[in-house]
């Protein structure tokens, strides 16, 4: 037998399938080349997006948009540290408000404050008044306030008259 006989594959169906095998391989590779370029401009990119450079001037623009802010949440600091100062003053002063309304609830018509002066531990009040009876009813009434609200002592330290009127200075210690 000759040995062309033996080759059971005729030549046409080799090429043919060296053909196919050839048309493979470059799907193949037009396949993979696609896919390194695809991975390739994505860690480009990538590389691109978190590179040193850009993230120090990311983080230089977010500095200066929380300076921004930073500036703005001082000024609030400072502005509620003052609104809580204030309360604590307004809270620890002395109630003078309570303090006039007590001494001045009792005042009789004709009696007329003239001087009133007041701190934290005493009272002055000058009042005038074209009778004694007027001053009389207001002194006992704050003589009887001195016991009632906290006045360790009421004392008159001044009477005069002058023209028809009569003038008094008291003053009143507060405990």
């Amino acid at each position: 037998m000759k040995s062309s006989n033996i080759n059971l594959i005729t030549k046409d169906n080799f090429l043919e399938s060296r053909n196919e095998k050839v048309k493979r391989i470059k799907y193949i590779s037009y396949f993979l080349l696609v896919i390194i370029a695809f991975v390739s401009i994505v860690i480009f990119l990538v590389n691109y997006r978190f590179s040193f450079g850009s993230l120090v001037s990311e983080q230089n623009n977010l500095l200066e948009e929380l300076s921004v802010f930073s500036e703005s949440a001082a000024k609030i600091h400072v502005l509620n540290s003052r609104i809580d100062n204030t309360a604590k003053i307004i809270n620890t002063r002395n109630k003078h408000n309570e303090t006039i309304l007590v001494v001045t609830q009792n005042l009789p018509s004709n009696v007329d404050i003239e001087e009133f002066e007041l701190d934290e531990f005493e009272i002055a009040i000058a009042i005038s008044s074209n009778s004694l009876e007027g001053i009389n009813e207001y002194l006992n009434s704050l003589f009887v306030l001195a016991d009632d609200k906290g006045f360790t002592s009421v004392t008159l330290d001044e009477l005069s008259i002058k023209g028809n009127r009569y003038y008094v200075k008291i003053s009143a210690v507060k405990i």
